[in-house]
């Protein structure tokens, strides 16, 4: 599906390449950092090897010698040599991205909305900015915290997510019974009375500010390939140097099992365990067979064109509102977001349309290397990042970020 067009210059390398703006005490220092930290990261390599059983590409000390190599070489994590296939990649595997530096890419990318990263980091900041530009989004019903508390909770179908958090960590899906006043958690498949609900938000919220919202639901045709948790295709839209956008990437996060409430693709969660991942085919919305997040032995894809709970077809079939959804994504980034040179959406397919779940200016280049099975240098989206990091390092060579 995809193929790598080489260019004489990659954004990533170029953006490593802010070495040469540094002064000789700062380089020698970098490296110094460098040589500290690489084998630092070999050493940990092994003790993730051996907790984490795994089939060996060559066998463990062989796989051992190889990560250490990687991490002295490019930087590159145990968890990276395995989730790209480092072990058998026909790509140089420098232009990979690694974990350690895409914090700093993206702090360097969107430095010029430093000021409205919170629109974007703070679900709620982000409801209120897509309601004034009449985006779709969830409805937040409520907002509760350490110093704001449930006292009740909406009379329907809800769920319940930190503001600011990822992974799917302290989520919460409810369904409402109206015959006896009671919900049903869809996570642990038991009815709680309202006042055990009440209870369960309030151990999160006295712990960060949580808000509460509809319960957005999968499409009539996605619902059979995600049938735990709300489906969400992870959208990237770039915005030029030329002041146009475009959406370069699209991938589709699928819930692998009815007790997983959320789509996260994470090998760090167990309650992830199982989820899925599709490429979307950015002209026609067609999806590829789903790559499975198994955080157990991660050590090679597992491929499925079906969903192994439902059996329903995921390999081939056409995203609804696939159009609708571009649009969207596109009208958010240079109508309510335009300050951001970069972001991934979370976008759900209802019945009614696309609606905008919500938006990262730190989306992460992994996730797109591991399910596109290619690295990032070489690959469209780097060819339009490369002119963003020549205009941005030719200004104000920047260290904040950097690794």
């Amino acid at each position: 599906m995809f193929s790598i067009h080489p260019h004489p210059q990659h954004s990533l390398p170029y953006y490593r390449s802010v070495l040469t703006h540094l002064n000789k005490l700062q380089i020698v220092l970098f490296i110094l950092l460098r040589i500290a930290l690489a084998p630092l990261a070999a050493l940990l390599a092994l003790a993730w090897m051996i907790r984490v059983p795994r089939e060996f590409k060559h066998g463990f000390y062989g796989d051992v010698i190889r990560c250490f190599k990687g991490a002295i070489w490019y930087g590159a994590l145990p968890a990276d040599y395995y989730n790209y296939a480092l072990h058998s990649s026909p790509h140089p595997h420098g232009l990979y991205s690694r974990r350690i530096e895409t914090k700093g890419m993206f702090d360097l990318l969107n430095s010029a909305a430093r000021d409205e990263r919170n629109t974007l980091a703070d679900k709620e900041q982000f409801s209120i900015v897509c309601q004034k530009y009449q985006i779709p989004t969830a409805r937040i019903l409520a907002v509760a915290g350490p110093d704001r508390h449930v006292k009740d909770l909406p009379k329907r179908d809800i769920f319940i997510k930190p503001a600011e958090g990822s992974k799917g960590e302290d989520t919460i899906s409810l369904q409402y019974n109206e015959e006896n006043n009671s919900y049903f958690d869809n996570r642990f498949k038991v009815p709680l009375s309202t006042q055990a609900a009440i209870q369960q938000t309030n151990d999160i919220a006295q712990r960060k500010k949580i808000l509460i919202q509809t319960l957005v639901s999968n499409s009539s045709e996605i619902a059979p390939i995600s049938p735990g948790g709300l489906a969400t295709a992870r959208i990237y839209t770039v915005k030029t140097v030329e002041g146009d956008y475009r959406l370069t990437n699209a991938l589709l996060r699928l819930s692998g099992a009815s007790t997983n409430i959320t789509d996260n693709f994470n090998n760090q969660l167990a309650s992830n365990d199982g989820n899925m991942a599709s490429c979307i085919d950015i002209e026609t919305g067609k999806l590829s067979a789903a790559i499975v997040n198994n955080c157990h032995n991660i050590s090679k894809n597992k491929y499925r064109p079906h969903h192994p709970e439902t059996g329903a077809q995921i390999e081939g079939i056409t995203l609804p509102w696939w159009t609708d959804i571009k649009r969207l994504c596109l009208r958010a980034h240079e109508q309510a977001f335009k300050k951001f040179v970069f972001i991934g959406w979370d976008v759900a397919l209802t019945d009614k349309g696309p609606v905008l779940i919500e938006g990262n200016w730190n989306p992460g280049i992994t996730f797109i290397q591991r399910i596109e099975e290619r690295p990032y240098g070489g690959c469209p989206l780097e060819n339009l990042l490369n002119k963003q990091f020549e205009a941005i390092l030719s200004q104000k060579p920047p260290i904040h970020g950097i690794i």
